[in-house]
């Protein structure tokens, strides 16, 4: 009989801790979706000109805003998440 209560304590725990997991893992992938989606507004704020690379946009301020094409080597946060699963 105390076997038996064991095991299904164990079991208990167990399932307990799946969902955990499952749990931290949809959390996961929001902040790397979050993530993505404020990294890629900030590429459009800088035109496509992050910080690392050169401080031009930052000096100039200009004010005219032009559609830049984003790649992923501009990306310094986000490099885990695919932009194709937004």
């Amino acid at each position: 009989m105390g076997r038996r209560a064991n095991l299904k304590k164990d079991l208990e725990k167990l399932e307990q801790l799946i969902k955990e997991k499952k749990d931290l893992e949809n959390n996961k992938e929001r902040i790397l979706s979050d993530l993505y989606k404020h990294e890629t507004l900030y590429l459009e704020i800088t035109q496509g000109t992050p910080l690392i690379k050169t401080s031009e946009f930052y000096v100039n301020s200009r004010v005219e805003k032009k559609k830049v094409a984003i790649t992923e080597k501009d990306r310094i946060f986000s490099i885990e998440y695919p932009s194709n699963s937004i």
